[in-house]
């Protein structure tokens, strides 16, 4: 990929998100020298489509509660993409996304028993400290920066089309599916970033097993058996898509037993975001996989880990009532007393088995 077809891509307004904490270099003129950093927030606004903001070291005030970094809007053109990241950066990156991660999480946990709330604020106050380690070391490489000219490798001809870049609409799935398949199948739209906290009672293990539901749900009263919904499910490292009925769900306040199961949803969607921001600005498989993807699959491993070891060990309680159980198979009118086995048989029109 060229310089040219990376600043194009940048610069493109088709989804301002997507190059977010993507690791690029800063050409700092005054000082000719390139210095790591990461594109961060929105971009400018539409009309200033050559801007991009990029994040740079500032002092801390007092009143802070989280060490300050300034966005700068730079040219386009004054950019290159980071292709070996430091672990200074990656670190910087990573943590910093993770608070803003808890910090979209926190509005769940308001309202939370005391003993859950401190959980959290522990959580939050340990990627802080870390947080600060790793803005001091990113701080140092950046006022360092580096005056190499070293060429950068090329990607080959592997790349993919900005305009082709398109999510289908939501399509009801058959079976179980990879939650990272499932969310390309689903736009915004369909409420793909809306997930409610539930149990579910699960026939083989006889328990309820804490969960998050595809949609918005306030009341138990909205869970109609008739109905059928979304949610995932952990299975050996992988979290699954499984379709159930709305009968075998209850709400739960879940969050002193599954804390770990709230980012998942969000962790997939980054990953999977990521690794195609980085192959749209030349990465190439060929090249393994890139520290910032590598990064995030870090969180969502270990969220899922955390998440599966609750999950297994399931809530008490009883079974879900009244029971709703699927009838068998059969055609208006042709329904017999008799064995489970007569129940299925297929019957013809005229009412004779086949």
């Amino acid at each position: 990929m060229t310089d040219s077809s990376f600043h194009d891509a940048l610069t493109h307004r088709w989804d301002e998100y997507l190059f977010r904490y993507v690791p690029v270099e800063w050409w700092d003129a005054a000082a000719n020298v390139w210095r790591p950093t990461i594109i961060d927030g929105d971009f400018a606004v539409p009309h200033d489509r050559g801007m991009v903001p990029i994040v740079i070291p500032a002092e801390a005030s007092a009143s802070a509660s989280v060490p300050e970094c300034a966005v700068r809007n730079v040219e386009a053109h004054c950019l290159r993409f980071a292709w070996n990241v430091s672990e200074s950066t990656q670190r910087f990156a990573l943590f910093r996304y993770t608070l803003e991660l808890l910090e979209l999480l926190s509005p769940c946990f308001v309202g939370a028993p005391d003993d859950i709330q401190h959980r959290f604020t522990d959580v939050a106050e340990s990627v802080l400290q870390d947080y600060q380690t790793a803005l001091g070391a990113w701080k140092h490489e950046f006022a360092s920066g580096t005056a190499d000219t070293q060429e950068q490798p090329q990607p080959g001809q592997e790349c993919i089309e900005v305009s082709g870049h398109s999510k289908v609409k939501f399509q009801p799935i058959e079976g179980v599916v990879d939650l990272c398949e499932y969310l390309s199948r689903v736009t915004e739209e369909d409420g793909a970033s809306t997930w409610s906290p539930v149990a579910w009672w699960n026939e083989q293990t006889e328990m309820w097993h804490p969960t998050l539901m595809r949609g918005k749900i306030e009341h138990n009263d909205e869970l109609l058996p008739s109905r059928q919904a979304d949610i995932l499910v952990p299975e050996e490292g992988e979290v699954h898509v499984r379709r159930v009925s709305c009968g075998d769900l209850r709400l739960e306040d879940v969050r002193g037993i599954a804390l770990s199961m709230y980012p998942v949803p969000i962790l997939a969607h980054e990953v999977e975001r990521m690794q195609y921001a980085v192959r749209l600005l030349g990465w190439k498989s060929d090249f393994g996989d890139h520290p910032m993807v590598d990064g995030l699959q870090s969180l969502f491993d270990g969220a899922v880990e955390e998440w599966s070891a609750e999950f297994l060990c399931g809530i008490p309680g009883h079974p879900p009532t009244p029971r709703v159980h699927l009838l068998a198979p059969s055609f208006w009118g042709c329904t017999e007393q008799g064995s489970p086995e007569d129940d299925v048989t297929s019957r013809s029109l005229t009412g004779g088995t086949e």
